[in-house]
């Protein structure tokens, strides 16, 4: 009977401590769930960022020469397109 006596655990204490750490891991999820939603906005800004340099370097390449824009823009591409977005789309 002192046997069974000795096995017996300390409920409250382990509710208790259960408890405690229940709350000490909601409190690591709240903080990681803020940590991800600044991690996918910088993300995103940086993706808008990287898609405006891409599109830049695209529509603006070949023109390191200042006077050859003005050359492309004397001679208009067939059926009277001015590229992409138009004779203003590339501004340095």
């Amino acid at each position: 009977m002192l046997r069974n006596l000795q096995n017996r655990v300390d409920l409250p204490a382990v509710v208790s401590s259960l408890t405690a750490e229940a709350a000490i891991l909601e409190e690591r999820i709240r903080t990681l769930r803020e940590e991800l939603a600044a991690v996918s906005a910088h993300t995103s800004v940086v993706a808008d960022a990287l898609r405006s340099a891409e599109r830049a370097t695209v529509c603006c390449a070949g023109e390191a020469d200042p006077g050859e824009r003005a050359r492309k823009r004397a001679v208009p591409a067939a059926g009277g397109s001015h590229g992409r977005g138009g004779p203003t789309a590339c501004r340095r």
